[in-house]
C-alpha cells in the first residue's frame, strides 16, 4: 500500500510564493498603464455613478452588501 504524500510547506516558501504574486501582479498592472487615462487635475470629476444595463444582481446580494461598511450605508 503506498504511503500517502502530505503537503508541506515552509514559511520561507509561502514568502517567496507571496512575491511571486506580488511580482506578477505589478507586470499585469504595468502592461495595462497605456490603457488607463488618468484626468487632468483640473478636470472636474465625472457627474456620478451611472446605472449599469443588462447587469443584475440578486436581492439577497444587494442585502448582503448594503450592510458592509465598505459598499452600503
Amino acid at each position: 500500500m503506498p504511503t500517502p504524500v502530505k503537503h508541506v510547506t515552509s514559511a520561507a516558501a509561502e514568502a517567496a510564493a507571496g512575491r511571486d504574486a506580488l511580482a506578477a501582479l505589478r507586470r499585469d498592472c504595468a502592461g495595462m498603464l497605456p490603457h488607463w487615462r488618468v484626468p487632468p487635475a483640473d478636470e472636474a470629476p465625472a457627474a456620478g455613478a451611472r446605472p449599469l444595463h443588462g447587469v443584475t444582481v440578486p436581492e439577497r446580494t444587494a442585502r448582503l452588501l448594503r450592510g458592509m461598511s465598505e459598499y452600503g450605508d
